[in-house]
């Protein structure tokens, strides 16, 4: 693109450049929805309408498609991992009105010791947050072994339940 601004039309697609900018290439189709690849920061946008892997007419905001099972893939780049570092974060947050972002629950995949050749150790954590609070608790936890800690954060045995609360809350209700 020679301009600064440049812009070619394409069957009802338009694709901008702003050489001015980075370097961003914004595409808009017919119905003008943007498609922003990328921003100066690097993130790519879609502005408006559903994104769709493996099929042409997504539902939702994502949606993936596969034959054999559609699968999501959340890897660490480094070459040294060590125990406690995240390896995979799904956050589930909204805003409070003004822009600021807050978790409401997280699941975390994180490494469970020092990753070495055929040493792989790996867990996982849920973390919920609690009412009148905007930071998220770490709730239950699944080790490497297997183990199961709810309301503790080094389970003993398959399932651990742990209430350190001080409050006369019963921790265990089972009922028919």
């Amino acid at each position: 693109f020679p301009e600064a601004n440049a812009v070619i039309q394409l069957l009802n697609i338009t694709v901008e450049q702003d050489i001015t900018n980075l370097g961003n290439i914004t595409i808009k189709d017919s119905l003008l929805t943007d498609f922003i690849f990328p921003d100066s920061s690097g993130n790519i946008a879609l502005m408006g309408g559903n994104v769709g892997i493996g099929t042409t007419s997504p539902d939702d905001n994502l949606e993936m498609e596969n034959d054999t099972g559609a699968k999501i893939l959340l890897t660490r780049g480094d070459a040294t991992i060590v125990v406690d570092e995240v390896l995979g974060d799904l956050r589930f947050s909204g805003t409070d009105g003004s822009g600021n972002l807050f978790p409401g629950a997280r699941i975390i995949g994180e490494a469970d010791g020092t990753w070495a050749a055929g040493d792989h150790a790996g867990r996982l954590t849920f973390y919920t947050t609690p009412a009148s609070s905007a930071t998220a608790v770490e709730r239950m936890r699944i080790s490497s072994g297997g183990n199961v800690g709810i309301g503790t954060t080094t389970p003993q045995a398959l399932l651990e339940i742990s209430n350190s609360s001080a409050l006369s809350v019963p921790w265990l209700n089972i009922t028919d």
